[in-house]
């Protein structure tokens, strides 16, 4: 049950905007239904058998961090990294670990995973990217192809993974000719605006082939909402609802190294941006908002859940249900809670799945991540009621070098409390039940 906690206020600790504090007082008393971890997804559940599966998905990055056609200002890796090595992680590494995750508990009768996401840098620049996805599916998991799309200007190649019972999720064109060029600018690839527009015609064009003999995959139009972006992120929501594409609107994680920190955009515009997405869905779209019957709290609740990082109306739990492979400068193989985090669960190298997993178990601060967060998540009522959960734990991580930080992307979260390490992240590491706490960034500085 939602209640307003105003011991906090009273005691001087007032982490919250007053936004935050109206919404929590019409929302008192009302029992939402919560989210629990049985129904957790990554981007989409519409082709995915619920309880089919112990964990949620496994992220494999095919080709190193690095290797993309693009270098995008906003992306989240830090484009100094060391290596700069090109060679595709080999197929028989991805099958082994496609394999293991589809092992079978048999006490459950579930998989250990129910989805694979294949990423990278880019991962459609590996040569056997169509028959690793085939082979996914064959062994009854869904395979998550996240790719800047340009290889999929190529029809060819389009249909050779966009396969049925698979997602897509590619990037947007932002739909104005003055944008475009900006794109082609962003993404440091010329031409690249028209070869994503060829793209999404592909795409479009299978997925109807597909349709005609009564099979069907997702496509996910992804749009990285930040300075430069927001102009045009409108305009481009609408095309997708317009066009059976589900958006998935994310806001800018800040880079590794910092560098895109300028790009981050302002609260009052993000706001007002995914308030009149909120808007236009109600309008047109009002199944994806509420029931038929739906209350005043209920539709409050929906509205908030615009607003929660990763995506609007997208929650990750990632670092609670998930496992991300790396291939960075020290390799392929280090498995962590999610791609923003740095506590390593092992390496697939040396670790099957099931040992990662147990490792990540006894780490606890993500498993048991509820009980563990710190700082104003620890404290939000809406951390179950929208499914939040803690938002981005790798903005936390990347912030605060701290797994159990709280997210300085909150809009909930006063400003000047975002950057306050002793408020995000208080330093209790003794605390902490994480195993490899040597990981930690304030481990390291408190020591």
């Amino acid at each position: 049950m939602i209640t307003l906690k105003n011991e906090y206020r009273n005691k001087g600790i007032d982490y919250f905007t007053d936004e935050y504090y109206e919404f929590i007082s019409k929302l008192q008393g009302y029992k939402g239904s919560g989210r629990k971890k049985e129904s957790y997804y990554v981007l989409s559940e519409n082709f995915r058998e619920k309880g089919k599966a112990l964990y949620e998905c496994l992220a494999l990055e095919l080709v190193h961090q690095l290797h993309c056609q693009l270098k995008c200002e906003y992306c989240y890796v830090a484009l100094d990294s060391k290596s700069q090595s090109n060679k595709p992680v080999p197929a028989n590494d991805i099958i082994r670990l496609v394999d293991q995750a589809a092992e079978v508990d048999p006490a459950t009768g579930k998989t250990l995973f129910g989805q694979i996401a294949f990423i990278g840098g880019e991962p459609t620049l590996h040569p056997h990217l169509p028959d690793i996805m085939q082979y996914t599916l064959d062994n009854g998991l869904m395979p998550l192809l996240i790719t800047n799309g340009v290889k999929l200007a190529d029809i060819d190649f389009a249909r050779k993974v966009c396969l049925p019972g698979s997602v897509i999720v590619t990037h947007l064109p932002y739909l104005d000719a003055e944008g475009d060029k900006e794109l082609d600018q962003l993404t440091k690839f010329p031409g690249y605006s028209e070869i994503l527009k060829q793209a999404i015609r592909n795409i479009v064009e299978i997925k109807k082939e597909w349709n005609a003999l009564g099979e069907d995959f997702e496509l996910v139009g992804d749009f990285v909402i930040n300075k430069q972006t927001e102009k045009y992120a409108f305009t481009v929501f609408k095309y997708c609802r317009n066009n059976n594409i589900t958006p998935f609107f994310e806001r800018m994680r800040v880079s590794d190294d910092k560098r895109n920190l300028h790009l981050v955009p302002e609260d009052r515009t993000l706001k007002e941006l995914l308030f009149q997405i909120f808007e236009y869905d109600k309008e047109h779209f009002p199944h994806l908002v509420s029931s038929e019957n739906a209350n005043e709290e209920e539709l409050l609740l929906k509205k908030i859940e615009y607003l929660i990082t990763p995506a609007f109306a997208n929650s990750c739990t990632m670092s609670q249900t998930g496992i991300h492979v790396k291939y960075n400068q020290n390799g392929f193989g280090e498995a962590l809670s999610c791609v923003g985090q740095l506590i390593s669960h092992g390496n697939t190298q040396s670790n099957t799945l099931q040992e990662i997993v147990r490792k990540k178990q006894d780490s606890r601060i993500f498993m048991e991540q509820k009980d563990f967060i710190a700082g104003p998540c620890a404290s939000c009522e809406l951390y179950d009621s929208v499914g939040c959960e803690g938002g981005c734990r790798g903005n936390a991580n990347t912030a605060f070098s701290c797994g159990r930080a709280s997210d300085p992307e909150c809009l909930f979260i006063r400003k000047e409390c975002r950057t306050d390490r002793t408020i995000m992240a208080p330093d209790n590491c003794n605390h902490c039940p994480a195993e490899n706490t040597a990981a930690c960034g304030i481990k390291a500085q408190t020591v």
